[in-house]
């Protein structure tokens, strides 16, 4: 006000009217912040009804309803709708990995094989279809999910993804935890831990020169930096050959010799991180 009140009427301007009616949101007043908080809770309630609406269920049932309604659906069609909660009102429309409440989504849903972020863009692009466009029917899309065919699902309605091949065998997996190939489950790990807020790191505390540090910076740069394909990874990881495949990216040197012991093949340790990242131990 201070500042307008030399200002002659006149001259004040529109926006002088818009700052009167408005000064509540300039300010933390206790009435803003209610109000704000309303603003949350319809959003929400929207959203809520929105995606129970494309599940099937009908707009009119309370958010409780809906809630307990949504609770008691089997499992993998409440991933189903969790999904699609986050691609329509998700604040970057893609799950996060580094998010507690979205990073099973970000592996089930196939993300992990995108190399980046520009590739999880064409993925929400390709998932939007069916599921917002209403390209197949909300059974049909959780069928798909259900029975690892969503690959088949798109190329039924032309939905085109890049490197399908990384898409197609990350699907083959979803949704049952046990069936990822351990690259996958170990990327999922890589990104989590790079992804972390400051302060809230995935990675355990680690000494430099470390063997866990070594091991879990030699997957970082293989996987997030140089982004060697995943699928080589673990075919050299199936015929022994970790170490020379790694070798060819990273500088191992002066650490070779713990390198050799680190990346040496330990099969058969099936379905565990442990399975591709040596001493990795956490999944």
């Amino acid at each position: 006000m201070a500042a307008f009140d030399p200002i002659p009427p006149v001259f004040r301007g529109n926006h002088f009217t818009w700052f009167l009616a408005n000064r509540a949101l300039l300010t933390d007043a206790p009435l803003y912040k209610n109000q704000q908080q309303r603003n949350g809770q319809d959003k929400h309630e929207q959203a809520l009804r929105k995606v129970w609406a494309l599940s099937g269920g009908s707009r009119d049932e309370s958010p409780a309803v809906i809630e307990a309604k949504m609770l008691a659906l089997p499992l993998l069609q409440r991933k189903c709708i969790k999904f699609c909660f986050i691609l329509m009102f998700g604040e970057a429309a893609i799950p996060n990995p580094s998010s507690q409440s979205q990073t099973e989504c970000w592996l089930d849903f196939g993300f992990v094989g995108a190399s980046g972020e520009e590739e999880e863009h064409y993925y929400c692009a390709a998932y939007h279809e069916p599921l917002i466009e209403r390209r197949c029917t909300w059974s049909e899309f959780c069928a798909a999910f259900e029975s690892k065919t969503i690959p088949a699902l798109f190329t039924r309605h032309s939905l085109s993804l890049p490197n399908p091949r990384l898409f197609a065998d990350v699907m083959s997996g979803s949704p049952s935890p046990h069936d990822f190939k351990s690259v996958w489950r170990l990327k999922h790990y890589v990104v989590r831990a790079i992804s972390s807020e400051p302060g809230h790191t995935f990675l355990p505390e680690l000494t430099l020169r470390s063997e866990s540090f070594l091991t879990i910076s030699t997957y970082i740069e293989l996987l997030t930096k140089r982004r060697v394909d995943p699928l080589d990874l673990h075919d050299a990881c199936m015929r022994g050959g970790l170490l020379e495949y790694a070798k060819t990216f990273v500088k191992l040197s002066p650490w070779t010799a713990k390198y050799q012991r680190l990346l040496k093949n330990r099969y058969p340790l099936r379905g565990s991180v442990r399975h591709v990242a040596g001493t990795i131990t956490q999944s």
